[in-house]
Parts: structure tokens; C-alpha cells; sequence
């Protein structure tokens, strides 16, 4: 056994070696038709090209690996024998076994994850104009609009752009930082809660003793929630957007427990389907790339009528889709899709650090990630050649590692810290159930222990889990009166006092202006100033094609638009360091046309000829 597993391991690294050497050898050709300018573009760089280079560093390892199964370990493996896993599993119809302690630690656990929300203080922290911007402008803008993607270019999806902060702006009554905030920490505790039953369905998909089920569930639920709040970014704490994720692996669970009456499963996921790409267009596309290979899965088991179930929920969401939101804007969504997944990564796109031999501060986070997804695929394999693991955990994994794998292209394209950190959460998550459904195989007798004793314990831990920061908790009695203050703070309470100043500033010269247009990363400034954009670019992360600079040019003309917000203390921000230099046909038109200038600390205001 140790000698199967020495060389097994050898092998694995052979693949490594081999990948890290031929990687800077992986070169697509440079195309670029868009004329964006960006940190591809100035490399020559294909959008293509590290995805192509991650997908075989760890292909080829994983593909070495399966020739030293099949034709150097003892025990010979027949690649049929992965696929059979598929085509000739038969569900059966099993009750989850009803362990009462478990239910009632799951409705506790709920009860902390409350507790926190009820007692902790709401997050008083400068605004993040970028970040916070882009969601308050974008549903100021639609407020102002009455219109969506027709009148304004979404950069992520319609729930986050839009109605996150318009649905802060009617439930909580006010136009305000503050409800927006409140809005996010309600939707991230929504995310802790979804982790939780999640962790509660894993558990009970390993078919444990009512011990082991009370152990484990500790174990995954404290892993998994920890792993998540350490994403909670000070400056934007987001993680809602893994929701439609996170609940796709829920019902999936359910089906694979239960064969019978899954036709509302099917119809949820299907709807799903749909609507993740309204909640957040990235992880929508990653769910359903995932859910067509589940369509095949059904397609192999020839379960005919759960396919005609699930695209009945598609097809559902997407009539219900086009009859709310009309012919022209559902038009527009599809033309702003497409254009936002043809442009994005020319224009946000940071090139993949090199495996081991880039010495920048993302580089050894980047191989580290890639390693922990070859040895996850490894872990996966040797579950699905292990004849006494159940089928159903097979499937699971299977797809929960596909759809890991899917979450970490954005950290692919985007390669810094911050979205590395983001795209590796699900294989972070896979990793955590691989180490348990291990841990759980080796013969432990817990129930020779008094279950009470095991509940005590699990409490005392999901509660400082779930309730990390018990020095600062506050009386929860004391929420109402914490809420409407934080309510009723006054936006400047948010902002630094340079903002301030140009606010006033800026507010003296737009007095007159319908519309005013911010080309700056202060994407905030349309909501601050209380004026709708002059064109569909709310963004300037939107903007990058010759097609979109000349359609930029084009609303500014139509609309007669005569004040433009450039640079500020934000400049930073651009992928290319300098706007002007990015939006060459933009910045054209901007210079021929400026009759006055004004510069105010950071920031300039040109005004244009009508």
C-alpha cells in the first residue's frame, strides 16, 4: 500500500513538473478586433490563454494519474468503470433518518446565526465608492429611467446592480447608504443560513450513527462558516451572490436522497436555472454549465420526464421574465449579456501568476490553489474507484467539484487576491467534505458515548462560530433603536471629507444640468449628486471596444450633455492606470469639444460644446 500510494503520488508530481514547465509555452494567438485597451491588450495577451493554461496544468497531472491507474497499479482500473458510475445508477427511495438532537442543534444553530445579526454592530466603515457605487447609481439610475438594460449598461446582473439597492431603497423607506448596508448584512446572514442546511443535508447524504451525524455536523458547519466570513471583505463584505449555488447544491442533495416526487425538485432547479443569471450573471453562467452536465446525467439514467420537468422550470422563469419586463428589455438583457461576456476580461483581465516562479503577491496564493484543485480531482477519483463508497456520494462529488471548478474561472480572469479567494470558496468547501467523508471511514465508536455530552459540545462550538466576535455583541433588546439610528445616518456620515467638499463643490456647478456624466471610478457620484447619467455607461468598467467608446460619444451628443466628472482619488482603479489612455476614441472627442476646465482637488469637471 505504501509503495501504490509513493508512486501514485509520483506520478502526480511528474504531471505537475510537466505542466509548470510548458506553461509559458501555452500561447493562444492575439486577437483583439474590440480595440480594448487593457492589461491583455499591452501583453498581447488572449482572454483565452490562462484558462487554457490552468485547465491543462491540471489536466495533465490528473490524465498522468489515470494512466498509472489503469495500466501500473496493482489493482487496474477500466475507464468504463468511472462512466457506469453514471449511466447505471439506480436511486433509491430512502428517508432521511430522523435523529432528533441533529434537528434540534440545526434549529439552535439557527437561532445563533440570528443572535449575531440581533447584536452586532452595523458596519460603520467609509463608503466604497466603486464597489457600493455601482449597485446605488445603477438603481438610482433605473429609478430616474423607469428602464433597465435599454437605458443603461448592467455590469454584473439585474438583482445585483439594480434591485438589491432599489428593494433597500422602498422596504426600508429611504435612499440611503445605510439601507443598503442593512440590506447586504441581511442577505449575508440569508448565506450563513443556507451553509447551514447545506451542511445539515451533507451529513445526512454519509448516512451516519446519531453521533457521528452530531460530530460531523459540527465539524463541517464551523469549517464551512469560518472559511465563508473570512471572505467578508471590510470594505465590501458581499458573499450573497453564491446563494443560487449554494441552494442548487441543497436540492440537488435532496434528489439524490430521494428518487420519488422529485418534480418539484426538478422545477426549482430548473427555475434556478433561470434566475441565477438574473441574480448575479457570473455565477449564474457557472450554475448552469453545471446543471446541462446534470441534464446529461438524466439524459444517461434516461429519466426523459426529469428533463421535461427541469426545462418546464427554465422555460417558466424566462416566460415570466419576458412578460414582466417587456420585448425591449428583454432584448436589451440578451444584447448586454453578450456584450458583457465578450468585453469583461479584455478590460478587467489581470494575467494568471505563473506557477511557483512568480514572486508577486498573488503568485504563491495562485499555485497553492491550483494545487488544492489537482489533489481534490485525485481524492474524487479514488472515491469513485473505491467499490464500497455509496453511488450517491460519488455523484455529488462529482458535481460539486464540477461546479468548484466553474467558480474558480472568475478567479482565473481576475487573478488578485481578493477574487482568488472568491473562486477557490467552493473547492475550499469540496476539500472539507472530502476530509470528513475520510475521517468518518475510520471506525470510531462514538455512540458508546452519552449523546447529550456530544450535543453540549456542538453547541458551545457553533455558537462561537457562529458569534466570532462575543466581546463586541450588544444587547439584542437594543437592535431596534441601533437600527434607526444607523437608518437615519445622513450619507455624509459615510463619506470622507474630501467627498464632502467636492460634493458641495460639484453640487453648485450641475444645479442646472438634467443629466451629468461621471467618467471617473467615483461611480458613486450619480447617486451622491442626485443625477442620472447622460448616457448607458454608469460604469467605466462597462466601457471598452471601439463600439462602446463611439456609443458613449453618441448619448453624450444626443442628450446635449455638458458636464463630465474625470479622474478623482479613485484613478487607481483603472486596469491600464489612466483612463485617457484606455478610452483613446472617448478622450478624442472630450478634448475637441472642452470649452472650460475645472480642477478641484482630485477630481476635474470639463464642459463640453452642445
Amino acid at each position: 500500500m505504501t509503495i501504490k500510494r509513493f508512486f501514485s503520488f509520483f506520478f502526480i508530481l511528474v504531471g505537475i513538473l510537466i505542466s509548470t514547465y510548458l506553461w509559458n509555452y501555452i500561447k493562444l494567438p492575439y486577437l483583439n478586433y474590440d480595440e480594448i485597451i487593457g492589461k491583455y491588450s499591452l501583453q498581447s495577451h488572449h482572454k483565452l490563454n490562462d484558462l487554457l493554461r490552468v485547465t491543462l496544468f491540471i489536466a495533465i497531472p490528473i490524465f498522468i494519474y489515470l494512466i498509472y491507474l489503469k495500466y501500473f497499479n496493482l489493482n487496474k482500473i477500466k475507464f468504463l468503470d468511472f462512466i457506469s458510475e453514471f449511466k447505471f445508477y439506480k436511486q433509491e427511495n430512502k428517508k432521511i433518518v430522523n435523529n432528533k438532537i441533529l434537528n434540534s442543534i440545526f434549529l439552535i444553530s439557527i437561532l445563533f446565526l440570528l443572535f449575531n445579526f440581533f447584536t452586532t454592530n452595523f458596519p460603520p466603515f467609509k463608503i466604497d465608492s466603486v464597489h457600493e457605487g455601482q449597485l446605488l447609481t445603477s438603481a438610482y439610475q433605473n429609478l430616474e429611467t423607469n428602464t433597465v438594460w435599454s437605458k443603461q449598461y448592467i455590469q454584473n446582473s439585474l438583482f445585483y446592480d439594480v434591485i438589491i439597492s432599489k428593494i433597500s431603497f422602498i422596504l426600508y423607506g429611504e435612499q440611503s447608504i445605510s439601507s443598503l448596508r442593512l440590506n447586504i448584512i441581511f442577505l449575508n446572514l440569508i448565506t450563513d443560513i443556507c451553509l447551514l442546511a447545506f451542511s445539515f443535508l451533507t451529513i445526512k447524504l454519509l448516512n451516519l450513527t446519531p453521533n457521528k451525524e452530531i460530530f460531523f455536523f459540527t465539524l463541517i458547519f464551523s469549517v464551512l462558516l469560518t472559511i465563508n466570513r473570512s471572505l467578508h471583505e471590510w470594505w465590501w463584505p458581499v458573499r450573497f451572490r453564491d446563494i443560487p449555488l449554494i441552494l442548487s447544491l441543497i436540492i440537488f442533495i435532496f434528489y439524490i436522497l430521494n428518487d420519488k416526487k422529485n418534480y418539484l425538485k426538478l422545477f426549482l432547479l430548473g427555475a434556478l436555472s433561470a434566475s441565477s443569471l438574473l441574480w448575479s450573471l457570473d455565477k449564474g453562467l457557472y450554475l448552469n454549465i453545471m446543471l446541462f452536465i446534470f441534464i446529461f446525467y438524466l439524459f444517461l439514467n434516461k429519466k426523459i420526464h426529469d428533463i421535461l420537468i427541469f426545462l418546464f422550470g427554465v422555460t417558466s422563469i424566462w416566460l415570466i421574465f419576458y412578460v414582466v419586463a417587456g420585448p425591449i428589455e428583454f432584448k436589451s438583457f440578451f444584447i448586454n449579456t453578450i456584450s458583457l461576456i465578450d468585453q469583461r476580461d479584455y478590460i478587467m483581465g489581470l494575467i494568471y501568476p505563473e506557477p511557483f516562479f512568480d514572486n508577486t503577491k498573488h503568485g504563491t496564493r495562485a499555485t497553492k490553489y491550483l494545487l488544492i484543485i489537482i489533489l481534490n480531482t485525485v481524492l474524487i477519483i479514488n472515491i469513485f474507484k473505491d467499490s464500497n463508497a455509496k453511488k450517491e456520494i460519488k455523484i455529488f462529488l462529482f458535481f460539486l467539484l464540477v461546479l468548484s471548478c466553474l467558480n474558480y474561472v472568475g478567479g482565473i480572469s481576475r487573478s488578485d487576491s481578493y477574487h482568488l479567494k472568491q473562486g477557490i470558496f467552493f473547492h475550499n468547501l469540496t476539500l472539507s467534505i472530502i476530509v470528513i467523508y475520510y475521517i468518518a471511514k475510520i471506525r470510531l465508536n462514538f455512540d458508546k458515548y452519552n449523546k447529550y455530552i456530544f450535543t453540549y459540545i456542538s453547541l458551545i462550538i457553533i455558537f462561537f462560530v457562529s458569534v466570532p466576535k462575543v466581546k463586541e455583541i450588544n444587547n439584542p433588546l437594543s437592535f431596534t433603536d441601533r437600527y434607526n439610528k444607523y437608518l437615519n445616518l445622513d450619507d455624509s456620515s459615510f463619506l470622507k471629507k474630501n467627498y464632502i467638499s467636492f460634493l458641495n463643490f460639484a453640487k453648485e456647478k450641475t444645479i442646472l444640468e438634467e443629466c451629468i456624466q461621471v467618467l471617473s471610478y467615483d461611480i458613486s457620484l450619480n447617486y451622491l449628486l442626485k443625477k442620472k447619467s447622460c448616457s448607458n455607461f454608469t460604469n467605466p468598467f462597462a466601457i471598452g471596444s471601439k463600439k462602446s467608446q463611439i456609443q458613449f460619444v453618441e448619448q453624450l451628443k444626443k442628450n446635449n450633455t455638458r458636464l463630465v466628472i474625470l479622474e478623482g482619488p479613485l484613478s487607481g482603479f483603472d486596469p491600464v492606470g489612466n483612463l485617457s489612455k484606455r478610452l483613446p476614441y472617448i478622450n478624442n472627442y472630450l478634448q475637441n469639444n472642452r470649452i472650460e476646465e475645472l480642477k478641484f482637488m482630485e477630481w476635474k469637471i470639463i464642459f463640453l460644446s452642445k
